[in-house]
């Protein structure tokens, strides 16, 4: 897939207090999960203190193809510092769930000292009434969740309010170039529980990123659709420069398959890490899977699949 090519974009929101100033500007070409700064700054005004987001709808015009895409934008206001929290990048931790009850989890994935590293995957849990509470957290800058990476899960509340809500936390990616002794600010949101009401509690964090990438790439999901295609989605840091397959049959006989990302042999939009091969043709059957990648500081994964794959 090609780049782009310029684009022009025009920003509008029908919320009567925002007011946009500059509304309109332009993009050089920006190419497949890439990231690329417009030439000039959108600049608007709020005139409610209370609004927590703002809906906008850019206009985008690429050459003779125009189309339209709804966005939000946190509005955070001047948070207050959290006191007390933990950096989990890797370790195992007691933490809140469900609004009333605890889960014992390893979270993040690093080398799980509490310090922020390039290319670590972090969470932040703020510790409040004794107990730590995982985050949903508000990022900007070129060195956090580089790639449009963008890793979000939720905590059913059902069990708890019987409703259904759930809070969210937020998995921040550091990036691999991240300059050491690098800030980056971040906005936090949290539940907690007051029955049948929720507490929705508010902080920021300044972390420090020291160190350089010692994480390897992580594997986020496996599928093989059809036709003995293979496909794995990756994320990481840094680039990632090679992935291969091994297949075992249920004799133990093995091959081995290098996967890429290059939008070749059946890697439909090269660049956007899922990494596909083609599997040739073999003996109907199941095969476990197991998965080697290596990112370009030469941090390496190698992981079997838990489900078993058909091929033929």
């Amino acid at each position: 897939m090609a780049a782009s090519g310029e684009i022009e974009i025009e920003l509008s929101t029908l919320n009567k207090k925002v007011i946009i100033s500059r509304p309109e500007s332009s993009s050089l070409s920006v190419g497949v999960n890439q990231t690329q700064k417009c030439q000039t700054p959108f600049v608007f005004q709020v005139e409610d203190d209370e609004m927590e987001v703002v809906k906008f709808r850019a206009r985008i015009k690429n050459g003779a193809t125009t189309w339209e895409q709804d966005f939000v934008v946190p509005i955070t206001a001047n948070l207050s510092p959290v006191q007390e929290y933990v950096i989990g990048d890797g370790g195992v931790y007691t933490v809140a769930k469900g609004g009333n009850d605890l889960d014992t989890v390893e979270i993040g994935q690093g080398n799980a000292d509490g310090i922020p590293n390039p290319g670590e995957f972090i969470e932040i849990l703020v510790k409040d009434n004794d107990m730590l509470w995982r985050t949903e957290a508000s990022v900007q800058g070129p060195y956090a969740n580089p790639f449009g990476i963008h890793l979000r899960k939720s905590d059913n509340w059902g069990s708890y309010d019987h409703v259904g809500g759930s809070a969210k936390n937020s998995t921040i990616v550091i990036a691999s170039d991240c300059p050491d002794g690098e800030q980056i600010d971040l906005s936090l949101e949290y539940w907690r529980p007051d029955y049948p009401y929720h507490i929705i509690g508010k902080g920021s964090v300044k972390l420090e990123i020291v160190g350089s990438d010692q994480t390897p790439p992580q594997i986020a999901w496996v599928q093989i659709p059809a036709d003995n295609l293979l496909q794995v989605k990756l994320h990481d840091g840094s680039v990632i420069d090679r992935v291969q397959a091994t297949f075992i049959d249920k004799d133990k006989n093995t091959f081995d398959l290098t996967l890429n990302d290059r939008g070749i042999d059946g890697d439909a939009v090269g660049s956007d890490n899922v990494f596909c091969g083609l599997v040739p043709k073999q003996k109907f059957g199941f095969y476990r899977l197991i998965l080697e990648a290596e990112d370009s500081f030469g941090n390496k994964v190698k992981q079997e699949v838990l489900e078993k794959f058909l091929l033929h």
